[in-house]
């Protein structure tokens, strides 16, 4: 190809090609032609005159020369590059690049030849448009993770994270002699090694339980590992572990001193441990043949309380380092006194016991009610009547036998 003439507006295309938003929306033309590069994603029209050529033309970074018709020959209206190199100084004047204006907008170049050029070449540049690459995937990623001391459990952290694009991770933890860790709620014990159990959901948030069996703290490490997501880890310190066995505080079982229906053998049950929370307390009674127990309410209402040989039963569950008290009421049917133990259990706990001695069962001799006393009044003044009228008889009677005598006289 000859070119008589050098009219040169280039417009250089980066290699890696980031699509941008539009600077302004490509033109059409109708009844052009239009050229398309799918290696470099763009496309510009041109007239049907013009010819294309797919050739570097023996200058570096080309992707594309449109030669315009001029006379027998063509001229060379537009280079479209893959890279700036062309406007670098020392290929100026040997390109024919010199006397140009260069924009740049984002990593895009745009070159203007100042001497003049015609409309058809204004009108092909305002074609040129970049093609829209499909949008790629959201890559996943870890939101949050946080290692921080439980509100809720003694020697336990919260672990949380939170997760985006993905709903599947790896916990582990640094497993070495000396630490063992469960899950609180569930008592199950967390299996801390290499690979642990998947975990799904994209929000998660459990409570775990370090035991430190040693006498030094040890720093340990929890690995977060969300599939196809980069790890993250924190590093916490855990202090070797005091005991959790609870220590007793006080247990008593004295006489109630609330007692609304004045109930005979009513005794209060009052015991606390140090712990915040104790778990499996129970409390029980020896039963003996003769002996029933049962528990009373505030408002004086019985129900029935379970003691059993061995002193199972009763109030099992979690109770505050305050303490608890309740009262049980004993009914002793036989003739002797029955000497019982209230038995005090939990779990990490020794048994404790404290001995009542029950009297039998006594008839009640309350003094009569109000109602009592006036259904005695009416009868008293009944009998008072009755005996009045009787005593009025035997006057009358005593008179007329006195009547005969004098009259017998």
């Amino acid at each position: 190809m000859k070119f008589m003439k050098k009219y040169i507006l280039g417009l250089f295309v980066l290699a890696s090609l980031v699509v941008l938003p539009s600077i302004s929306q490509a033109t059409t033309v109708a009844g052009w032609q239009t050229y398309t590069n799918t290696q470099y994603e763009f496309s510009i029209q041109y007239p049907s005159n013009y010819k294309p050529a797919d050739t570097t033309y023996g200058w570096p970074h080309a992707i594309v020369l449109f030669g315009g018709p001029s006379g027998q020959s063509y001229y060379l209206p537009i280079e479209i590059w893959s890279s700036q190199n062309e406007l670098n100084q020392d290929n100026a004047h040997k390109y024919y690049l010199n006397n140009i204006t260069v924009k740049q907008i984002g990593n895009k170049y745009i070159s203007l030849w100042n001497v003049n050029h015609d409309a058809v070449v204004d009108q092909m540049i305002s074609t040129f448009a970049l093609a829209t690459l499909p949008p790629q995937p959201a890559q996943p990623y870890v939101q949050s993770f946080t290692v921080t001391p439980s509100i809720t459990y003694p020697n336990a952290y919260t672990v949380s994270w939170t997760l985006s694009g993905v709903n599947q991770a790896d916990l582990t933890i640094d497993c070495r002699q000396g630490l063992s860790i469960i899950n609180p709620e569930s008592g199950k014990v967390f299996q801390c090694g290499d690979v642990a159990n998947p975990i799904y959901g994209y929000t998660v948030s459990q409570d775990l339980q370090f035991t430190n069996n040693t006498n030094q703290s040890m720093a340990v490490n929890v690995l977060l590992s969300p599939v196809g997501v980069n790890a993250v880890s924190k590093t916490i310190t855990i202090p070797p572990t005091q005991s959790t066995n609870p220590t007793l505080v006080n247990f008593t079982v004295l006489p109630a001193t609330f007692n609304p229906r004045s109930y005979q053998n009513a005794y209060e049950v009052s015991y606390s441990f140090s712990n915040t929370l104790i778990k499996g307390v129970t409390v029980g009674v020896d039963c003996y043949k003769g002996l029933t127990v049962k528990k009373m309410d505030d408002g004086g209402n019985l129900s029935a309380f379970s003691c059993g040989d061995i002193g199972i039963g009763g109030v099992n569950g979690y109770f505050p380092s305050g303490g608890y008290d309740f009262n049980l009421v004993f009914t002793n049917t036989s003739n002797q006194p029955i000497t019982t133990q209230v038995v005090l259990s939990a779990n990490g706990f020794n048994t404790v016991t404290r001995s009542v001695t029950i009297p039998p069962k006594t008839i009640s001799s309350t003094p009569p009610t109000s109602a009592q006393h006036q259904l005695n009044d009416v009868s008293n003044r009944k009998l008072i009547q009755t005996l009045m009228y009787q005593v009025q008889q035997l006057i009358k009677q005593l008179q007329q036998l006195l009547a005969q005598q004098q009259a017998g006289t």
